[in-house]
């Protein structure tokens, strides 16, 4: 059984490395970008997948979508949501495919969710909406990049030795 200690740079850049053939199109490389497949090697972008999605203080997400179903679960500090309702640890949003969802934006301390992704390649996938209204696909495994897309930074200082 293998284990994983959040906050080391081991968990960072835990991933395939078929996989990770795809973070520096994310431009995370340095920041790290935990991802974990559900399944096969040989299943490859069509298994489910886990990503750990760790958002700093004041962190706005863009409004998008992807083409598969979505589960995350906020694990640790809070973020509020489209509505305007304040989500914390142990609170769960869900997505279909297609549905949009966001922004979201990370609470004063930030926020670390886990995303699973009903298949892999529907986290690279992403359906942005436009300023004027148009939706538009891209996908990071093409070096695509949504209009509104922020990179996260990770503070390296804070890594454990």
């Amino acid at each position: 059984m293998a284990f994983y200690k959040y906050g080391e740079d081991e968990f960072q850049l835990q991933a395939p490395e078929w996989l990770k053939e795809v973070f520096p199109a994310l431009r995370t490389t340095e920041n790290g970008a935990a991802m974990w497949v559900l399944g096969d090697e040989k299943d490859g972008y069509n298994a489910p997948g886990v990503s750990v999605l760790d958002m700093p203080p004041n962190y706005t997400l863009f409004k998008h979508a992807h083409p598969c179903y979505r589960f995350e679960i906020i694990v640790r500090g809070e973020m509020t949501n489209e509505d305007g309702v304040l989500l914390g640890p142990g609170d769960v949003m869900t997505a279909e495919p297609g549905e949009f969802y966001g922004p979201h934006t990370a609470g004063p301390e930030g926020c670390v969710t886990l995303e699973v992704f009903s298949a892999l390649e529907g986290a690279f996938r992403v359906f942005e909406e436009l300023p004027d209204g148009t939706k538009r696909e891209t996908d990071a495994r093409k070096e695509e990049m949504p209009e509104t897309y922020e990179p996260i930074i990770r503070d390296t200082s804070k890594s454990k030795s």
